[in-house]
């Protein structure tokens, strides 16, 4: 991982973990885990891979990109017994 774009993610982290929106883990951990969850979810939207159909619609992309960083926030964010 590049240190000049990673760098940033795990201060990001830092802040969210002080502001109890993340887990009170090892910063860097958790930023490569959101690091490669948006890297997944980049490659698949662009090689369109990241095709939804509800019914009789298609998904929009940006509805599908909410879905994914939502369950990446429940999955790192802060559990409700560490928000004090």
């Amino acid at each position: 991982v590049a240190s000049h774009t990673f760098t940033p993610v795990i201060e990001e982290v830092r802040k969210c973990q002080l502001a109890k929106l993340l887990d009170p883990g090892r910063p860097e951990e958790i930023a490569l885990g959101l690091w490669a969850s948006v890297h997944g979810l980049a490659m698949l939207l662009i090689d369109g891979q990241a095709r939804l159909s509800s019914g009789n619609h298609q998904i929009k992309e940006t509805h599908i990109t909410e879905i994914v960083t939502g369950a990446m926030m429940r999955g790192f964010g802060a559990k409700t017994k560490d928000l004090g």
